[in-house]
């Protein structure tokens, strides 16, 4: 169960979240640039290099310093740095998106899903809130907004939920998190991430 938990922790790790809604609005949707192969490359290009790999190599740099204990980053404080160097390459990375791509109902909504991670980075220095499950409310927030492109809300909304559940449970099974720091961490993000559906429908 424990080995479970840790490869679940992993595949679902914040960090990984802007991919996995970049990946969701390709397979369900048909909003991105289904003729411009150049444009979906670039597109995914930027996610994978500006949500990913800066945030692994960062980790990674600080590890080998010693300035991290574990990769897994058990140590709140140990956090910070990194959520700092995250938040300014995903920062970086969607102003690219937006300039290079126009890519916009996907900049505005990680626009607040950032506000979100920005939060957790805040609370962290003071109480050890769930990055794992905020990136699980970010995920199930995305697909609400999708259902504005007829995408398929009950399927994809089984499918999220039942993710975040189990990841959710992973912390908790680690002894990473309490259930009470699980479940915060869930609503923070699905909160912040629903306020663009909100908007979109204010303007229906």
């Amino acid at each position: 169960m424990t080995n479970i938990a840790k490869t679940l922790s992993a595949i679902f790790h914040p960090i990984a979240v802007p991919l996995y809604c970049a990946i969701l609005m390709y397979v369900a949707t048909a909003l991105p640039h289904s003729n411009n192969i150049y444009g979906d490359l670039a597109f995914f290009a930027l996610v994978i290099l500006f949500t990913v790999v800066v945030p692994v190599v960062s980790i990674w740099y600080r590890y080998r310093k010693g300035k991290i204990t574990d990769i897994t980053l058990p140590d709140r404080r140990e956090r910070h740095p990194i959520y700092l160097i995250s938040l300014n390459s995903a920062i970086v990375g969607l102003y690219s998106i937006y300039l290079l791509l126009g890519m916009y109902l996907y900049v505005t909504f990680f626009t607040f899903a950032l506000f979100a991670f920005a939060a957790v980075t805040i609370i962290n220095t003071k109480w050890k809130i769930s990055a794992h499950s905020c990136g699980m409310g970010i995920l199930c927030g995305f697909v609400v907004m999708m259902s504005f492109l007829h995408i398929n809300i009950v399927f994809w909304s089984v499918v999220t939920l039942l993710i975040a559940g189990s990841v959710m449970t992973s912390r908790c099974i680690l002894g990473a998190h309490t259930l009470g720091q699980t479940v915060a961490g869930f609503f923070l993000g699905l909160g912040l991430s629903l306020i663009p559906s909100v908007l979109l429908w204010m303007q229906l």
